[in-house]
């Protein structure tokens, strides 16, 4: 299978599958929890120190008696915040029916029209007359069906804020309308009203861009703080006169529900919030200025895209699993954690859930492939060489990760080549099973002492052997390793012709030609059908010519080789010979045996290399 095709087809799935991922918005739901996670990692936990909220606690609920309470409570509660000084007051608290004593309603009335400061909250109805569900055009204001007011008498002297939530699929407030048009006109939020009525540049956030796929004037709620963090006091004690009342001066104060399970809303930031803090936070971000831009698509596309060709890249680069598990990991921890800075320090939030999706996705993918064609590589190495030289041999050309391929490379070796003489005297008197017992037996001491050292079994050339030593893998000593085997061979052959002395009364001897330089070594032959690994070259034809040169019993080496150890063996030269191809005479030597001196050292070098 071709890497160069398999590798760019795995990675354009991977762009397609995330793709795909990302248009039919597959992991949206991780999106919004990660939004979460670095808004509430975020926060301040201060808000504007001019908000200021009186809540009707459980406390609050006991003391008054039975809610609703009256309104005269409220019309009490106004008095007491705008004797301290209080710049607006908010009320999350519906006031869409008439009370139960109508002195009271008129009481509250009155006491709103003398102040300009109070706040009512309205509601918009948003369902059609056939569906419960509201529709939403990008870019364009959401549209109330009708506006849910309080009584006349009450709306009429009072500013009016809508306090609708947007809820997502999750059931979370993240979001809220700043503003809703309506048969009746736009209606600002209960936070908008608040910031704005307290002197806070509010109008820019309405000509912010629509968010995608959202309706105009809608904004990111930048939760700075949860219901421990406002500070709030009990109703109860405004109205019994134990806050002083500077308390008030100059605060924004909203009135609203804190008892547990009272008009309460899942939030990013507090799984059970009473909605008056969300309106609060509202305000606080407004008040403060910031706001939560929401990076365009194409620059997460962009980045998704970019994670998978640097993970791909890293993959295959780095050879170990171990470094490429770590490389994902770390590029994965990077990019978390300058999400969470962009967000600190500009309130710019980039939604990284596709990216880091689009990494994890392309390293198993990428490590997959790899994995897949590294064991079709083993395999093809396993069975290319195997047969032809040591385990060891093997297992150092599969660490070397590098691919076997038709064709070859230079490279400086040793070529030994070995002949029976005496094999057609015998094979005429033996019989054909007698021939190939003899025969496998004397191919069997070569094939043992070619692996013994390291070398490789090139092939078998009917009665004889060729093997090269310092391929595939390089050796420095490949020489030294060549000779030593061709002494194992003559030694070990001797029981056998001894043997075969006394059995038929013939005597067959290897006769042996070794020669060092540089030879092209590769697979050659039909890639489709069948290749060998081998030798070609001038280094390995004058090898075959001092094997046909050498008498029986008799190593011959070329000078070559000679120069290489003739320190390390009992060698004599034995002269000159004219071989074919050569213009000039080749001086020829022939190894007798190892310097005694130096055996020790050459065993222990050569045990070395064998196990390479």
């Amino acid at each position: 299978m071709n890497k160069k095709i398999v590798i760019p087809a795995g990675n354009i799935f991977v762009i397609l599958l995330s793709l795909l991922l990302y248009a039919v918005g597959a992991l949206d739901a991780m999106s919004r929890a990660n939004y979460d996670f670095v808004l509430k990692n975020n926060m301040s936990h201060q808000p504007n120190a001019d908000i200021l909220l009186v809540g009707i606690d459980t406390t609050t609920l006991t003391k008054l008696g039975k809610y609703p309470f009256d309104r005269s409570v409220y019309a009490n509660l106004i008095d007491k915040l705008e004797q301290g000084g209080a710049k607006v007051i908010a009320f999350d608290v519906e006031f869409y029916t008439e009370g139960a004593n109508p002195a009271s309603d008129k009481l509250l009335s009155d006491t709103l029209s003398k102040y300009k400061n109070v706040i009512l909250p309205v509601h918009g109805d948003m369902e059609s007359d056939l569906a419960r569900a509201t529709v939403v055009q990008k870019g364009q204001p959401i549209k109330a069906k009708e506006i849910v007011k309080p009584i006349p008498m009450l709306a009429q002297n009072a500013n009016l804020g809508h306090i609708n939530a947007v809820f997502e699929d999750d059931g979370s407030i993240r979001r809220a309308w700043l503003q809703i048009d309506s048969p009746e006109g736009k209606f600002p939020s209960l936070g908008y009203k608040a910031a704005e009525m307290a002197g806070a540049d509010v109008k820019r956030y309405l000509d912010y861009p629509a968010l995608k796929n959202r309706p105009k004037d809608e904004m990111y709620i930048k939760y700075d703080a949860n219901v421990l963090d406002f500070e709030a006091i009990p109703l109860y004690r405004v109205l019994n006169g134990e806050i002083p009342p500077q308390t008030f001066k100059d605060r924004v104060v909203f009135v609203g529900y804190t008892a547990p399970g009272s008009d309460q809303g899942t939030t990013p930031v507090e799984k059970q919030m009473n909605l008056v803090y969300a309106h609060a936070n509202i305000a606080s971000q407004l008040m403060s200025g910031e706001y939560v831009k929401y990076q365009e698509d194409w620059i997460e596309m962009i980045l998704m895209l970019l994670c998978i060709l640097i993970i791909s890249f890293l993959t295959w680069r780095l050879r170990s699993i171990f470094l490429s598990v770590v490389a994902t990991l770390v590029l994965s921890v990077v990019l978390f954690v300058a999400q969470l800075y962009l967000f600190s320090s500009s309130n710019n939030y980039l939604d990284l859930v596709y990216a880091e999706s689009g990494i994890y996705v392309a390293f198993l993918i990428n490590l997959s492939i790899k994995i897949f064609l590294e064991t079709k590589q083993k395999n093809y190495i396993a069975k290319q060489f195997g047969r032809f030289v040591p385990k060891t041999v093997v297992d150092q050309i599969i660490a070397s990760g590098e691919e076997v391929k038709l064709g070859g490379q230079r490279m400086d070796i040793t070529l030994i080549f070995v002949d029976i003489r005496g094999f057609t005297p015998m094979s005429e008197k033996l019989e054909p099973e007698q021939v190939i017992q003899v025969l496998n037996e004397y191919l069997d001491v070569c094939t043992k002492a070619i692996f013994k050292f390291g070398g490789t079994l090139d092939k078998f050339i009917g009665d004889g052997v060729m093997s090269i030593f310092g391929a595939p893998i390089p050796m420095d000593n490949h020489p030294l390793l060549a000779v030593r085997a061709a002494l194992e061979m003559k030694r070990q052959s001797a029981e056998l012709e001894q043997r075969l002395f006394e059995q038929h009364g013939l005597t067959v001897r290897f006769g042996l030609g070794i020669n060092s330089g540089p030879a092209v070594v590769g697979n050659i032959g039909s890639e489709g059908l069948r290749l060998d690994y081998t030798a070609i070259g001038d280094t390995v034809n004058l090898s075959a010519r001092l094997e046909s040169n050498a008498k029986p019993g008799q190593v011959l080496i070329s000078p070559n080789t000679y120069d290489r150890v003739k320190d390390l063996f009992e060698i004599v030269p034995v002269g000159e010979i004219k071989v074919k191809g050569k213009e000039l005479p080749v001086m020829v030597y022939e190894v007798m045996d190892e310097k005694r001196e130096e055996q020790g050292t050459v065993e222990a070098a050569a045990a070395t290399e064998g196990k390479q």
